[in-house]
């Protein structure tokens, strides 16, 4: 949402009446200086399937009609008519139905190779009763589970069957049946065991691939091994072959048939495809036969530019806009995270599970907006925040280890304390240090007047049994650039490294106007374990005015390229300065309406301007930048540090003759930054419901992308991102929007 500024409503006196500090919190700490009152307590409660929010919390049982969700404004405008009209949509009115799931026997043995069945009861313990999802984790290897029927009404039975093969373990295994409401969300689950038997040996083998995953440049080769295990009595040879490839790739093995192993090859031609491939290794030994699963990655053989690694089509929704789509990139999963929903992928883009946000932080989905998901190198956890603009509160929470494989494996939160409900803290964007979670937001008195940007603070959970209560917490309040005026849009870092300290970054509000400076904040741990800012930095910078609507192809509608804030910032070590520094950037006039311009800022000592760049051209407008150095956290830190040197930027483009697309560029060192890079192209325009629905003939666009350094220095210096792209336009109401993630190299 655009900064509403009290000069431009009808009486500044009125605006200047409205302002007030947030309620329940201390005083604000003045920059550079250490709050003389006590922090907030404790800012957060838990929330999980038994400890739901409470009713007064509950947002609307049912969407609007539309919205555009960075047009909070119109959102809570709506909800409090709907109460005040005491109509059955309305907040007041929200309740939360329940239920309560059971299984008959909790044990069952069974033989390898044999079935054995549950009897599943749901109860309603809260009307009205509605669908129970069901599902079952924890099975071991070899057993799988499946329910008739896949889901009841509560109050109903399933029967759940499990199966196992010959080669399943013998022992006994508890494991989880879940049940799941849909939004608003309601999940219990009950335990049972199945023991396992030793059944008759059979003559089999199983083949697998390692590694599971391989990338190749254009016109190159890669292996992978197949090895056959035999049970029981085979002793039979296994032939080999291998389907899915690309256009233009070979395939051969080493060893072909074979009793134990065998190597496979991959050879690319130059006219190969770049992309990620799913491939199929298949074994056969007269009747059996087996599979095994790997993917190839194609990247571009292009030396001028980045090249894509893995990438896929991402999460998307068709009842609201924009996207807003962000990510992180863990050691063994990336995590997309839009309006309103949630994907958590492995690395080669296989879908571990997906859902909407209410699953994944517990709140009604309804009153969710603007959604950010970081991962923590420090603690190994990821760690998310999302705003109901209901209450003016956050959604927040953290994963319990560093695989979490479902929403199940997240703490929950919900955090009201910051600001009560005439203030609005509107765009959060997050980070997190060793000690601290910091949110950068733009706040509004009456979801209407702006008052200024904090930061709010608190102390960074990390214990994997979610404790009832977060600790202590504050707000540095109505930040200012170091000339006295307001600070826009507070960008906390993304850290790349295990850091203690946190680094914020910040642009003037140009208006009409122009600057030539950002503002860089350091966040410190004071002696009683509170967080502490420092005194405002400016940054010297080329001169930035706002930028102008892109046009598109096929209509007259314009995109929209938001203002000068920055959009995402990423703090990591950089050998070639020997410090770290803050990479960021922001859409600005220039080339053909609007180019994006991008900084590094060395943060040691005083901070400085390193070096900076901009992607622009004189026939596409480019806006929606996201940058992210390579710098892997388990890197040395020193001149050793094989990354950290090197950037990638995604963006979007558009104009007067075509449909927006994705693209990218990179930096090696000071070298020369590459062209543009084509990761994804619309294939219609962009023309929805949101047009016009905060400026005259303008489309609402990505009001952000992601973009997240790999952790991994074996990764080679990747990194990961998430943007926004187009499919056909249906009836001009229909928001058809798509997003994308990707991985890149420089």
């Amino acid at each position: 949402m655009r900064l509403i500024k009290c000069a431009f409503m009808v009486a500044v006196v009125l605006c200047l009446a409205l302002a007030s500090q947030p309620a329940n919190a201390a005083r604000p700490s003045a920059p550079g200086h250490a709050s003389s009152q006590a922090p907030i307590s404790t800012v957060g409660s838990r929330i999980d399937s038994s400890h739901p929010i409470p009713a007064s919390k509950a947002g609307p049982a049912s969407g609007l009609p539309y919205r555009v969700l960075d047009e909070a404004i119109y959102a809570q405008a709506k909800a409090d008519a709907a109460r005040r009209a005491g109509q059955s949509g309305g907040p007041g009115s929200y309740a939360r139905s329940d239920f309560s799931i059971s299984a008959n026997p909790s044990n069952q043995t069974v033989a390898q190779g044999s079935s054995t069945t549950y009897t599943i009861s749901t109860l309603v313990t809260a009307l009205p009763a509605r669908t129970v999802s069901l599902s079952a984790t924890g099975l071991p290897s070899g057993a799988s589970a499946s329910f008739t029927p896949a889901s009841v009404l509560a109050g109903a039975i399933s029967t759940l069957t499990v199966s196992t093969t010959a080669l399943v373990a013998a022992g006994t295994f508890p494991f989880t049946i879940s049940g799941q409401y849909s939004s608003p969300p309601a999940s219990h689950s009950t335990a049972a065991s199945l023991t396992v038997t030793a059944g008759a040996a059979l003559d089999d083998f199983s083949i697998n691939a390692s590694p599971s995953s391989q990338t190749v440049v254009q016109g190159s080769s890669t292996t992978y091994t197949a090895t056959v295990t035999p049970s029981g009595g085979f002793t039979g040879a296994v032939t080999l072959s291998a389907s899915g490839l690309p256009s233009g790739a070979t395939a051969s093995f080493s060893a072909n048939p074979t009793t134990s192993t065998s190597t496979l090859s991959v050879t690319t031609a130059t006219t190969t495809p770049a992309g990620s491939y799913p491939l199929t290794i298949t074994g056969v030994s007269g009747t059996l036969t087996h599979t095994a699963s790997a993917t190839l990655a194609v990247t571009a053989a292009s030396t001028t530019g980045p090249t894509i690694g893995v990438s896929w089509n991402g999460q998307s929704e068709a009842d609201l806009a924009p996207p807003d789509p962000t990510g992180a990139i863990g050691p063994n999963s990336y995590i997309e995270l839009i309006n309103l929903r949630y994907g958590i992928y492995g690395r080669n883009a296989s879908v571990i599970e997906q859902g909407d946000l209410g699953a994944l932080t517990l709140f009604p989905v309804n009153e969710l907006s603007d959604p950010q998901i970081v991962w923590d190198p420090t603690a190994q956890r990821y760690y998310y925040l999302v705003l109901d603009f209901h209450n003016s509160a956050y959604a927040f929470g953290y994963s319990k280890s560093a695989d979490p494989r479902s929403s199940t494996d997240f703490c929950h939160y919900s955090i009201g304390a910051f600001y009560s409900s005439s203030s609005l803290p509107d765009y959060p964007k997050m980070a997190v240090t060793q000690d601290f979670v910091l949110v950068g937001t733009n706040v509004f008195l009456l979801a209407a007047f702006y008052t200024g940007s904090d930061v709010d603070w608190f102390q960074k959970p990390t214990d994997p049994v979610c404790p009832a209560q977060l600790g202590a917490g504050g707000i540095f309040s109505n930040l200012k650039n170091a000339n006295g005026s307001q600070t826009s849009t507070p960008e906390p870092a993304v850290s790349a490294d295990l850091t203690s300290g946190g680094l914020i970054v910040g642009s003037a509000d140009v208006g009409t106007g122009s600057a030539n400076y950002l503002t860089v904040f350091k966040v410190t741990k004071n002696a009683q374990g509170y967080a502490a800012i420092g005194a405002p930095s400016a940054v010297a910078v080329g001169s930035y005015q706002m930028p102008a609507n892109a046009p598109q192809s096929g209509t007259t509608q314009l995109l929209d390229t938001m203002d000068t804030r920055l959009t995402h910032a990423v703090a990591g070590y950089d050998p070639r300065i020997g410090a770290t520094a803050i990479w960021t950037a922001h859409a600005v006039f220039g080339g053909a309406g609007s180019e994006d311009r991008w900084y590094e800022i060395s943060a040691a000592g005083t901070p400085a301007l390193s070096q900076t760049g901009k992607v622009t051209d004189t026939g596409l407008y480019v806006f929606n930048g996201a940058i992210s150095p390579d710098r892997a956290s388990d890197d040395a830190t020193g001149a050793s540090a094989l990354t950290g040197r090197n950037m990638v930027m995604g963006f979007n483009t558009s104009s007067a003759s075509s449909y927006a697309a994705i693209q990218m560029v990179s930096q090696r060192g000071t070298g020369a930054q590459s062209g543009s890079v084509l990761v994804k192209q619309s294939i219609g325009p962009n023309v929805d419901f949101s047009c016009g629905s905060s400026v005259p003939n303008v489309c609402r666009w990505g009001d952000y992308g992601g973009a997240t350094p790999d952790p991994l220095k074996s990764a080679g210096g990747q990194v990961w991102l998430s943007a926004e792209w187009n499919n056909p336009a249906t009836d001009g109401s229909q928001p058809v929007w798509q997003t994308w993630n990707w991985s890149a190299r420089p």
